[in-house]
């Protein structure tokens, strides 16, 4: 292992991992956050130690040293996306993560663990390469897509000083390209505050496009205009059968635009009605999880803190077929993270499963998909 810590020291030692565990679950999943390390040298002291116990709070960046493990594991429908990475010392790392099929950037890091995998990362003052590390969500402060401002006017080093350490908030006029328009948000996590920048959408409504509203929910006086483009006879077919799915007709009692037909195929699932509702109304996913716990009376679900114990209840095929996880056991329940929590048949086949009570909390499709391929991983390829 190589260990980056928050004081600036650096630490190289081994640890124990079963074949196959990957990196940034392991120090993710540490008691307490303690990880145990074999010959263990502090290069600042240069003393050999047998055996130490080092906070992972203290971690910034893990890697492997000859990158002989993975810091990741698998996970299929995944798909690379470039990033660039403030950390809280003004450090800027690029790299890639990998998220679910249309996964915003901001759910992902809403719900990606205490540790987040950045695949071919390098430091970006001096271009010295670091392979696929772990870091420490800690120690973000912020998180850019790459295709903002990308093809901008290379900074000298001063300028990456000056302008928040090198990630500029918005385009300057004197750059050669259009300026890019980007959706800013911060994300809250137990470990702090992450600001993350994205591109905005072309025709969401900060751009001036008038958003699409269904031909089954026509309000005339909503004031929300009709996309001009007329829709086709496909798209119309599935905006009729979009608007009978419980969580279109939740958007409409909130009064948020529907989802658009394009976004989908006639196969539509729950999950492209997440994205397309959240995409109409330039909200994250993660926003939209807090309107569906709200309008139930629900808790949203913390998937930072989940207890293995928990995963254990439920079998694996059973909670990616329901799109249900297990997070813990609480006054003689099992609080179990949902997308759908409407679904009576989900309650009845979760009940019958795990012959307990339940307490259903609410968080993304994406995010309780990323989350069960993460944590069933931890119990070494679940049941």
């Amino acid at each position: 292992m190589h260990i980056h810590l928050r004081d600036g020291d650096i630490v190289d030692g081994g640890i124990y991992l079963t074949d196959g565990q990957a990196l940034a679950p392991y120090l993710g999943s540490r008691k307490n956050g303690w990880v145990n390390i074999v010959n263990a040298v502090w290069l600042r002291e240069g003393e050999l130690h047998n055996h130490a116990v080092l906070q992972t709070d203290h971690v910034v960046i893990a890697s492997s040293s000859h990158r002989d493990f993975p810091v990741i594991a698998s996970t299929q429908n995944s798909v690379p996306r470039p990033v660039d990475i403030l950390l809280e010392d003004g450090t800027r790392i690029q790299g890639n993560l990998h998220l679910g099929q249309k996964q915003r950037l901001s759910d992902y890091l809403a719900g990606c663990g205490t540790f987040l995998a950045l695949l071919d990362a390098t430091r970006v003052t001096d271009g010295d390469s670091l392979g696929d590390v772990a870091v420490n969500c800690g120690c973000v402060k912020a998180v850019r897509d790459a295709k903002v401002f990308a093809g901008a006017r290379p900074l000298s080093p001063m300028q990456h000083r000056a302008e928040w350490g090198g990630m500029r908030r918005t385009p300057r006029a004197s750059d050669p390209v259009r300026a890019t328009p980007v959706n800013s948000e911060r994300i809250h996590r137990a470990t702090g505050e992450i600001d993350v920048v994205t591109p905005a959408y072309e025709n969401d409504r900060r751009s001036g496009a008038a958003p699409y509203v269904s031909p089954a929910a026509p309000d005339a006086g909503s004031g929300v205009a009709v996309v001009e483009r007329p829709l086709t006879d496909a798209d119309a077919r599935r905006a009729e059968a979009a608007s009978h799915h419980w969580l279109s007709q939740l958007a409409a009692e909130a009064k948020l635009n529907p989802a658009d037909p394009r976004d989908f195929d006639d196969q539509f699932t729950l999950d492209d009605l997440w994205y397309s509702i959240a995409n109409r109304n330039d909200m994250a996913e993660g926003e939209l999880a807090i309107v569906v716990a709200s309008s139930y009376g629900l808790d949203l679900a913390d998937l930072d803190n989940v207890s293995l114990d928990a995963v254990r209840i439920l079998p694996e095929k059973i909670a990616k077929r329901l799109g249900a996880l297990p997070l813990r056991v609480e006054d003689g329940k099992l609080v179990i993270a949902v997308s759908e929590p409407e679904s009576l048949e989900l309650e009845q086949q979760l009940g019958f499963v795990t012959r307990l009570g339940l307490r259903f909390v609410v968080a993304t499709p994406a995010d309780i998909a990323g989350a069960i391929e993460w944590h069933y991983k931890e119990l070494g390829g679940g049941r």
